[in-house]
């Protein structure tokens, strides 16, 4: 900015987390009731921002990517169109 420098990391990180609380309040637990009776969800769009939090929260039922044999082959960013029709 201006030919400053200034350190976004901070405020990243604090984002992350909202985004996360965002998340879990609103699509977790209100829309899948804190995943009972789930098994194992995938999250996508944004999970790299939200994933640490996500597990902290939910533990095992969040989709430990690359412990997956399957799901540690595809790109984070591809998650969006695994299954579907992606170009």
């Amino acid at each position: 900015m201006a030919g400053y420098k200034i350190d976004i990391q901070p405020l990243v990180e604090k984002y992350h987390e909202r985004y996360a609380g965002w998340i879990a309040n609103n699509i977790a637990d209100g829309v899948f009731g804190g995943f009972h009776g789930i098994e194992s969800v995938v999250l996508v769009g944004g999970a790299l921002l939200v994933e640490d939090f996500t597990r902290e929260w939910y533990g095992d039922k969040n989709l430990y990517r690359k412990k997956s044999p399957t799901a540690r082959r595809i790109r984070p960013v591809d998650f969006n169109c695994v299954g579907g029709t992606c170009q």
